[in-house]
């Protein structure tokens, strides 16, 4: 479909575009082998101005006349061909940007630019979002960009759930994650709309589907989440190692619009490094305001962050900073035969269980060392990796987290682990809380081992709990490489009483966090063993 000139729109002729970069990336490097056809990629921005328009807001039913960082994305991502081939240099597109920055009405354009210049045999475009509310949205936006123009009135056919092109064939379909089916899709654009909150199981079959396609589309279009588990993550990782040129992918575009890790969220200056739409979809007055509630609350700061300064947050309420936890991970040596204590959190029988060693130091400055083990059920561990939204199964291939036979967790199992972890070291005791499994609890005192009761109240949670944030604050603790037991760790929610007493809360923490609970237990133990008293010579110390 060709653009045309309208007198109602201004057409864009600024070739401006050509030279920009977008989020600090150059697509003139990793170029070898590609060239760029300027009037290909000016083809498309003006379809976008021409044809395109707003839907909402103070700018509805006018033109979508794009910022210079938008004419660049749009620009580059369609102009860019093979020398050999004429077809698509760039194969994927991650846009990591925060909210209100235009991300909707562009992946609505580039649907609708799919569907007359994309792939020329039958186009199958499909966008992939969070829920069935943000896939109405988005089928409502393209609808009404669709009735706001003759020519692409006339062209397509708007059904209840899916946009028709009967000119060549083609479709455009919004799913969700909630409800979708992929099966004999040959998707020639699979747009993914706030990756962090669509399971990986869409976004995976919508790549896979594209296998027959010789000039296919990937866009992904996301605002920072909270889960650096997530397929989001992963891409985002990707993403930077590309533009650093660490990754030679001249086939991904990677644009990431974000503030400095370590910036300041009052600064306007880090609003303005993540936010290019500043000023323009998103008002300075607005994040003030937002900024302000921010001020005033530690739980709206991480929700600023991560909607407004691109930045990735652990947690809503995060109880424990993840770089101190970060500077806390280190190589564990050979603790053969070594003193330690164990802390058991057996949880129901189809969820995660751990036990997780904390050793006592055995000379001056030497710190606490730490040994996770976690169990799930073997045969329902890919249904818990997409409920969960984090790869247990690559944490079991990679050694992480064991799985156990079954569809529920074998106690046997993880009876006879521990009495091998018994064999290798000194295990002084296991800290255990008893409620509901009376039976392995005299299982493990059969097998010669201290078991002793721990409650998961105030009384017993607290002390231990605040000598754990001391020593990661201290450094005086080390963990192992290993990303399970940092999730755990980011998912920590705290609950406090009225005497400041503190516990971890299993029921509000955001994911699971049995390990920690274990390592808690364990620690306490190891803590009374290390003082020859339960904190009597120095007191706990409030954090």
């Amino acid at each position: 479909m060709k653009s045309r000139k309208r007198k109602t729109k201004k057409t864009s002729s600024s070739k401006s575009w050509v030279d920009y970069k977008p989020a600090g990336y150059d697509p003139y490097l990793q170029s070898d082998g590609f060239e760029l056809d300027e009037a290909r990629g000016q083809m498309v921005i003006d379809f976008f101005t021409e044809c395109l328009t707003h839907v909402r807001g103070p700018l509805k039913n006018t033109p979508f006349i794009l910022e210079p960082w938008l004419e660049a994305i749009v620009g580059h991502l369609y102009g860019w061909v093979s020398v050999k081939t004429g077809l698509r240099r760039y194969r994927e597109l991650l846009l990591f940007i925060p909210r209100k920055n235009a991300k909707t009405l562009l992946g609505a354009g580039l649907g609708l630019v799919e569907m007359f210049m994309g792939d020329p045999n039958t186009p199958e475009c499909m966008i992939g979002s969070g829920d069935r509310e943000q896939a109405r949205q988005l089928h409502d936006t393209i609808k009404m960009m669709i009735q706001n123009d003759e020519d692409l009135s006339s062209r397509l056919k708007v059904y209840k759930n899916i946009i028709k092109c009967p000119g060549n064939d083609g479709f455009l379909k919004v799913v969700s994650s909630e409800a979708y089916n992929l099966h004999g899709a040959n998707l020639s654009l699979a747009l993914i709309d706030e990756t962090h909150v669509v399971s990986r199981d869409l976004v995976e079959i919508m790549q896979t589907s594209q296998g027959a396609r010789e000039n296919p589309l990937i866009v992904n279009l996301s605002t920072a989440g909270y889960n650096r588990n997530s397929i989001l993550y992963e891409k985002y990782d990707y993403a930077k190692k590309v533009c650093a040129g660490v990754v030679n992918d001249p086939a991904f575009m990677p644009i990431v619009y974000e503030a400095p890790e370590n910036a300041d969220f009052t600064d306007e200056t880090a609003w303005e490094i993540a936010n290019p739409n500043l000023d323009k979809s998103i008002s300075r007055d607005f994040l003030r305001r937002e900024c302000n509630r921010a001020m005033e609350s530690p739980v709206f700061e991480a929700t600023f962050r991560t909607l407004y300064m691109n930045q990735w947050v652990e947690s809503f309420t995060p109880w424990l900073a993840m770089h101190k936890y970060d500077a806390c991970v280190g190589k564990i040596p050979n603790l053969i035969g070594r003193p330690c204590y164990g802390g058991l959190d057996l949880a129901t029988t189809t969820d995660l269980s751990a036990f997780v060693l904390v050793f006592t130091p055995q000379e001056q400055g030497e710190p606490f060392y730490t040994i996770p083990y976690a169990w799930v059920p073997n045969d329902t561990i890919l249904e818990r990796s997409r409920r969960d939204k984090v790869p247990y199964n690559v944490w079991r291939d990679q050694g992480f987290i064991e799985a156990t036979e079954g569809s529920v967790i074998d106690y046997r199992y993880i009876l006879k682990r521990i009495d091998d972890v018994a064999r290798d070291y000194d295990l002084k005791a296991v800290y255990f809380d008893r409620w509901g499994a009376t039976r392995i609890y005299q299982d493990l005192e059969e097998m010669g081992l201290e078991v002793v009761q721990f409650g998961q109240g105030y009384k017993s949670m607290s002390a231990p709990t605040k000598e754990l944030m001391k020593l990661i604050l201290e450094q005086k603790i080390v963990f192992p490489e290993n990303p399970m037991l940092r999730w755990c760790a980011s998912n920590i929610v705290i609950e406090t009483d009225v005497g400041q007493n503190i516990k971890i809360n299993k029921k509000k923490s955001t994911d699971k966090v049995d390990p920690m609970v274990a390592m808690v237990m364990a620690l306490d133990a190891a803590l009374k063993d290390y003082f020859n008293s339960p904190y009597e010579e120095r007191g706990v110390i409030f954090v």
